[in-house]
C-alpha cells in the first residue's frame, strides 16, 4: 500500500516537519516506491504480540497485514511481522505470567497493555530488563509518564486531558462537583490531578470499584451529596463528574434508574466524563442507560486525530471490536516494527549496546532513516499524522481532544455524536 501524505489543517500549534525516511529507489509498475533494488536484501521475523486487556484485536490484525504488505513491495527487504493476540486480565499482576510465556516463544515487543492499570502491572516486570518494550495506544495515567522506562504511549498523558474536562465544566457555570472516580491507576491518577489543580471546585469524591460491586452504595452517596449541594447552591451550579469505564458505568446507572428517588435527584444536574466512557458502545447499546445519560447531558472528552486518508480508511473497515484508539494502535504497530528493523541494521553494522527501547524516540521523530523500512512513506503519513513524543515516551503533540454526547435517534436508538471538535490543549 502506498501511504500518501495529505496536508491537513493545523489544529494544535506544535507539529514538527516530518523527515522523509525513504532514500534511493525506483517506482514499480503498480506505482509503489521501492528501495534501491541493487541494495543487499535484508530481512527477518519481527515478533509482536498484542496484550489485549480490552478488545482492539481487529485493528491490530489489520495494521500487521498492512505493514507486511508494505514490506512485501520492497525488493530489498524480507522483513515480516509475526503477530500474536493474547487476552490478558485487566489491571492484574498476573499479566507478568502472560508476558513471560510470550518471551519463551521469542516475543520481546508488545502493543499494549491498553489500560493504565494493566500497563502499570506489566511494567513491574518489563522495566527490569532492557530487552522488552511496551507500546500502548491508550494508557493515559499521568503516574506512568516516566523517562527511560519500558513503556511508550501514543496518546497524551492525563495532564493534558484534565484541563479539557474541567474547562467544559467550569465554562457552563458549574462550581460544585461531585467526583466519582474508578479505583484503579487511571481513575486515581485523574482524581489526584483534579483535586490538586481544581480543589475549589471539588465538593465531594466517591471511589467506584472497577467491577461495579459498590455501585449501589456509590449511587446512594452521590444522590445524598448532590441533594445537599443543590439545596445550598442550586442545580445550575452543581455537576457530577464520572471517571469510569463502560462496565462500571453501566452498573452505576442501572442502580440509579432502579430507584426512583435516586434518579430524580441525580438527573437534576449535568454529568461529565472522560476518555474511559467517550464513544463506548455499551453505554448506547443499553437503552435505559443511554436514556439516563442523555437526560443528564453526559459529555465525555477523548483524544482525537485530524482525519486523513489513512485513518479514514481504517475507520471504514468492518471491525468487529471496539476501535476507540484504533488510529493510535495502527501507528503503534508501524512505529514498533520500524524501530526493530533499524535496531537490527545498526547491530549488523557493529553498533554495540543498541536496543529497540533506546531507538523508539528517534524513530518517532524521524531521526533515523534506512533503505529497507517502507515504501513512499514519511513520519507523518500514518493514522495519527505528524506527532511528537516527549522524553517520557508519551505523545506531546498534537494534543487535540473532542467532546462527545449521547443523542437519541428518531427510531428510539441512541448514538454518540461529536459536539465540539479540535479542542486544543
Amino acid at each position: 500500500m502506498k501511504l500518501l501524505r495529505v496536508p491537513t489543517p493545523v489544529v494544535c500549534a506544535v507539529v514538527a516537519a516530518a523527515a522523509v525516511l525513504s532514500i534511493g529507489g525506483v517506482t514499480s509498475d503498480d506505482g509503489l516506491f521501492v528501495s534501491d533494488t541493487s541494495a543487499q536484501t535484508v530481512g527477518g521475523e519481527i515478533k509482536i504480540a498484542l496484550l489485549s486487556d480490552f478488545e482492539h484485536k481487529g485493528v491490530f490484525e489489520y495494521a500487521v497485514s498492512e505493514y507486511n504488505r508494505e514490506q512485501a513491495s520492497i525488493t530489498s527487504s524480507n522483513y515480516q511481522i509475526t503477530s500474536k493476540v493474547v487476552d490478558v486480565p485487566l489491571g492484574n499482576s498476573s499479566i507478568i505470567t502472560y508476558i513471560q510465556d510470550l518471551e519463551r516463544e521469542g516475543f520481546k515487543y508488545f502493543i499494549g497493555p491498553l489500560a493504565s492499570s494493566s500497563a502499570e502491572a506489566a511494567k513491574a516486570y518489563t522495566d527490569t530488563t532492557n530487552d522488552l518494550v511496551l507500546l500502548s495506544p491508550s494508557s493515559t495515567a499521568a503516574s506512568l509518564a516516566i523517562e527511560g522506562d519500558s513503556l511508550f504511549r501514543l496518546v497524551p498523558s492525563d495532564d493534558a486531558q484534565v484541563p479539557i474536562i474541567m474547562d467544559r465544566i467550569q465554562s457552563q457555570g458549574k462550581e460544585h462537583v461531585v467526583l466519582i472516580y474508578r479505583d484503579d491507576t487511571w481513575g486515581v491518577g485523574l482524581h489526584d490531578i483534579i483535586t490538586r489543580d481544581y480543589a475549589g471546585a471539588v465538593a465531594h469524591t466517591i471511589l467506584l470499584s472497577p467491577d461495579g460491586s459498590n455501585a449501589a452504595a456509590v449511587a446512594t452517596e452521590a444522590a445524598t451529596q448532590v441533594d445537599r449541594l443543590v439545596s445550598s447552591h442550586g442545580a445550575d451550579k452543581v455537576a457530577v463528574l464520572l471517571l469510569s469505564f463502560d462496565t462500571d458505568t453501566v452498573a452505576l446507572v442501572q442502580n440509579i434508574i432502579s430507584n426512583a428517588a435516586l434518579a430524580s435527584t441525580l438527573d437534576d444536574v449535568k454529568w461529565y466524563g472522560g476518555d474511559g466512557t467517550a464513544e463506548q458502545r455499551e453505554l448506547v447499546d443499553d437503552r435505559d442507560v443511554a436514556a439516563f445519560l442523555s437526560s443528564v447531558d453526559f459529555v465525555s472528552s477523548k483524544f482525537e486525530v485530524v482525519p486523513n486518508p489513512v485513518n479514514l480508511k481504517i475507520g471504514a473497515q468492518a471491525f468487529g471490536d471496539d476501535a476507540t484508539y484504533g488510529d493510535n494502535l495502527y501507528d503503534a504497530v508501524f512505529l514498533l516494527a520500524d524501530t526493530v528493523i533499524i535496531n537490527d541494521e545498526e547491530l549488523a553494522e557493529g553498533v554495540s549496546g543498541s536496543t529497540v527501547r533506546s531507538l523508539v524516540l528517534d524513530v518517532a521523530a524521524g531521526l533515523r532513516d534506512h533503505d529497507h523500512r517502507h515504501s513512499e512513506r514519511t513520519v507523518g503519513d500514518g493514522a495519527l499524522g505528524a506527532y511528537e513524543l516527549n522524553a517520557a515516551g508519551d505523545m506531546s503533540s498534537p494534543l487535540t481532544f473532542e467532546l462527545f454526547k449521547i443523542f437519541e435517534n428518531s427510531n428510539g436508538s441512541f448514538e454518540w455524536r461529536i459536539i465540539k471538535a479540535n479542542v486544543c490543549r
